[in-house]
């Protein structure tokens, strides 16, 4: 991983051109479907009309087509296309015929789609409240059309409604280093996969995702999405107070997909039915995990593994970074690192239940005696420049080919090499990096391959930089892959690298989840993919940044997503790393990763006591919480939805929640407000007043409710759980396979009407096969009743563990009775705090249960 230097924003190269008016088009003729789901017209440019530019970027083409699908409640689709050239590339997988989510036949339309013929535009309102979702009748003095299409530039422009507080609340738009609710005041996002490396970052900079993918909260609380499929480079602009909003891309067609919601939770569950729902991760995935560059060499890992068993700490995943490898190279060892060493450290993980992650990166080094050079130029899998001649690139290794991933014979390529890898150290996953794709030179190393022509200097730079090109620091982009130019699959680079190691994983595993980690994402890498945020440096900024990048990744369906607790560059000292792992137990995704060859270790033993009884404090917590974090991530995979969310999205009517990128739900049960200042001793907290909030360490409900100062020493994170949920546990211990082996345990928070829900999703945490057995419990508290039911066939361990321990709650001081499933229990009390603790019920966790309880006989 390259190391981020932070730079000055430089001025827009392309802001002298944005205020030129593009030459509109007209609807020469249109017409909708026999059953009003579907419109399609043609539309001419009308190059005639005063003052316009007909070549703003490149000529406009003369004719369009324009089709829109209405068939869905639940989202409308706004193709525009070049009837001239059926073969312009477009995403593959979002072609004519993807179909939307919805059922027209069972649910209303709530909204309405309308256009103007004199110049086109169009409209989508919801028709219950009247609001305006997306509307290219904007004002071009701004220099935002409502419609541009040239061969290298299509732009297309939208109205910006403000939400409650007066300011557009827009969340999306990635990847870049910004806050959850993005600034719009005359804001730019470019959206181009790159390792900043170099460049520095700023919040308009482009990072290692696409994702041109957008969530916008209107006054009424009411949410939707608009997903633009383009692979192309993009450019994102807001006007001065964010009244408008205009999308470009520098090739593809214009495919829109608005989302209706009308929650915002909806709203990212029908983006993911469109890009794919994620991934179930495998249930040790979410244990924590333990990195660093630098700590790949024997003595370092013995260590590092005595540590973890001497302080009895919690950890199921060991990574090595490339130190491990020989010279840098994929699949090899290095002498300090030996293959017959790497086989009996792994031996020792498995033999305590833990998981070894290897990285593999994507340039091969150009030696003849190296297998994976000599099969692939055997194969012909290597990218190829304009001229024919392979693409030289260089990275750690020196200099080396890059293979392209779309090539037929790519995937069988790198399945043979992986499982032959796996042959010398069987590893549980794999950790792919630099998969923009990165690249040490411009383009073709090779001076003679300086990239030219209109692909590496299209007429627009959507990269809102005057001295950075789409070709630094990666391939050049005439470079024809096997599926298109690199102009047009940049973007898509580490999706179908990430694809093609699952499908190796797949070889490896037969019939298992792969774990494929990595670091550039785009629409649908979820599928088969999970991420961390990259190289963020040892600061309290950074730890801050990371909760906004984390909720940002649920938007854009990688929910299984965290930063390198304590930070990767830099040193972090005691509080910092205390700070972080308090937030890092609740990540989906908890790995600590450093750079220890640079900077100091900052495992949990590095600092003083005081971390790591935090460490051992925190951690054990999230392992208790496993059942609960393995549901949402079950829920989230089979619907799309979120595992962290953002108070906004919970409350959208509470116009206090939308700013708030401070603290965090998990699930829509525990909320997490952590300190991120350095110093602090408290947390200022919204705790939203239209839910009871319980202090989960003091089990107390908390007195005052709405905007408060939460006591943090640093031994302490703030965290509440909310009022009607039902939060399933297990005990806590030293791997995710032997908690899994522990009695489970009910917190029952009720709600102010004394109801409360939950789930809990029980599988054999590593099946793939979405046919999989699997148990999910449903709890239910009505009153002084606590019920579950279950569906499902399978009855293996945790199943089989029982529930020891019910805690409800509240004020139960004059509770005399309980019973279980029918019969008297006389294990139970209240304790001092008021709640009701029910004792060794019996009952297995996946069985029906019905508890009860009562003041008098």
């Amino acid at each position: 991983p390259f190391t981020r230097l932070l730079m000055p924003l430089l001025a827009c190269a392309v802001a002298a051109a944005q205020v030129q008016v593009a030459c509109t088009y007209d609807v020469a003729s249109s017409a909708w479907s026999a059953g009003g789901t579907a419109w399609s017209a043609t539309l001419t440019l009308n190059a005639s009309a005063s003052g316009c530019a007909a070549s703003l970027h490149g000529a406009s083409l003369a004719a369009l087509r324009v089709d829109v699908d209405a068939s869905s409640p639940r989202a409308v689709r706004v193709r525009v296309t070049d009837p001239a050239n059926a073969g312009r590339w477009e995403v593959p997988g979002f072609g004519a015929t993807t179909k939307l989510v919805g059922n027209s036949d069972q649910e209303a339309r709530d909204y309405s789609f309308q256009y103007t013929q004199s110049p086109f535009t169009f409209s989508v309102t919801r028709v219950s409240t009247g609001e305006v979702l997306f509307d290219t009748a904007v004002d071009s003095l701004d220099g935002f059309n409502p419609l541009v299409f040239a061969d290298q530039y299509i732009e297309v422009s939208t109205v910006i409604t403000p939400a409650q507080d007066g300011k557009p609340a827009v969340f999306g738009l990635g990847e870049s280093d910004t806050s959850f609710r993005i600034p719009t005041d005359n804001a730019h996002y470019a959206l181009w996969t790159s390792d900043p490396w170099g460049i520095g970052v700023a919040p308009d900079y482009n990072l290692y995702g696409d994702f041109p993918f957008y969530v916008q909260m209107l006054p009424s609380g009411s949410a939707h999405g608009v997903f633009w499929a383009n692979s192309n480079a993009k450019h994102y602009a807001f006007s001065a107070g964010g009244k408008q909003l205009s999308a470009r891309a520098i090739g593809g067609v214009l495919d829109l997909f608005i989302f209706m919601g009308p929650s915002g939770d909806e709203v990212v569950q029908q983006f993911n039915a469109v890009a794919g729902t994620p991934e179930l991760p495998p249930y040790w995935a979410l244990g924590y995990h333990q990195s660093g560059l630098g700590q790949s060499n024997e003595a370092m890992l013995d260590d590092i593994l005595a540590k973890i068993q001497q302080y009895n700490l919690p950890c199921d995943v060991i990574w090595s970074d490339i130190d491990y490898l020989d010279q840098n190279m994929d699949f090899t060892f290095n002498p300090d690192f030996s293959q017959s060493y790497a086989q009996s450290f792994v031996q020792q993980l498995h033999d305590l239940q833990m998981q070894w992650v290897p990285i593999l990166d994507h340039c091969i080094p150009i030696v003849p005696t190296y297998e994976p050079f000599t099969l692939g130029e055997a194969k012909d899998i290597f990218l190829h420049s304009s001229n024919g001649d392979p693409v030289l690139a260089d990275l750690w290794a020196g200099k080396c080919y890059i293979p392209d991933f779309t090539h037929p014979n790519a995937a069988p390529y790198w399945s043979a090499l992986i499982n032959d890898f796996y042959q010398k150290a069987p590893f549980s996953g794999i950790w792919i990096d630099m998969d923009e794709p990165s690249n040490v030179c411009n383009g073709d190393c090779r001076d003679s391959h300086a990239p030219t022509g209109k692909y590496n200097y299209p007429p627009y730079n959507p990269l809102i930089r005057d001295d950075w090109y789409l070709f630094n620091h990666t391939v050049p982009l005439d470079a024809p892959s096997y599926l298109s130019i690199e102009y047009n699959i940049h973007n898509l680079y580490g999706k179908y690298e990430s694809e093609a190691t699952y499908a190796a994983l797949l070889d490896v595993f037969p019939g298992k989840r792969p774990f494929v980690l990595t670091r550039s994402s785009s629409v649908g890498t979820g599928t088969h993919a999970f991420h961390w945020l990259g190289d963020n440096d040892s600061s309290f900024s950074s730890l801050k940044a990371s909760i906004a990048g984390t909720l940002a990744f649920q938007l854009f369906g990688v929910p299984f997503v965290g930063p390198d607790v304590c930070g990767f560059t830099a040193d972090a000292n005691a509080e910092l790393c205390t700070r972080w792992f308090e937030v890092g137990a609740f990540y989906p995704f908890s790995r600590n990763h450093n750079s220890d060859a640079q900077n100091s270790p900052q495992y949990p033993w590095s600092f003083d006591n005081t971390t790591l009884s935090v460490f051992q404090k925190v951690y054990a917590t999230r392992y208790q919480l496993l059942p609960f974090l393995y549901t949402l991530a079950y829920n989230s995979s089979a619907t799309g939805s979120m595992i962290w969310r953002p108070l906004s999205f919970q409350y959208p009517r509470d116009p206090e929640t939308l700013n708030i990128d401070t603290q965090v739900l998990i699930g829509d049960t525990l909320l997490l407000s952590p300190v991120l200042v350095e110093g602090a001793t408290s947390v200022h907290a919204y705790m939203p007043p239209a839910d009871v909030w319980y202090n989960f360490w003091t089990q107390v409900a908390t007195s005052v409710t709405g905007w408060v100062d939460l006591p943090a020493p640093l031994d302490t994170v703030p965290v509440h759980v909310r009022g009607g949920r039902v939060l399933p546990m297990q005990r806590d211990a030293q791997t995710t396979a032997a908690a899994r082996l522990t009695p489970f345990s009910l917190l029952v928070a009720p709600a102010a009407d004394g109801t409360a829900a939950g789930e809990l999703y029980v599988d054999d945490g590593v099946s793939l096969d979405t046919k999989r057995p699997y148990r999910l419990v449903r709890f239910a508290l009505n009153g002084t009743v606590l019920s579950s039911n279950a569906e499902g066939t399978y009855s293996a361990a945790p199943c089989t563990q029982p529930v020891e321990r019910i805690t409800v709650l509240g004020a139960w001081d004059s509770v005399v009775w309980v019973s279980v499933n029918g019969a008297a229990h006389y294990d139970f009390s209240v304790a001092s705090t008021g709640a009701l603790v029910i004792l060794n019920t019996g009952v297995p966790a996946c069985s029906v249960l019905a508890v009860a309880w009562g003041a008098s006989n």
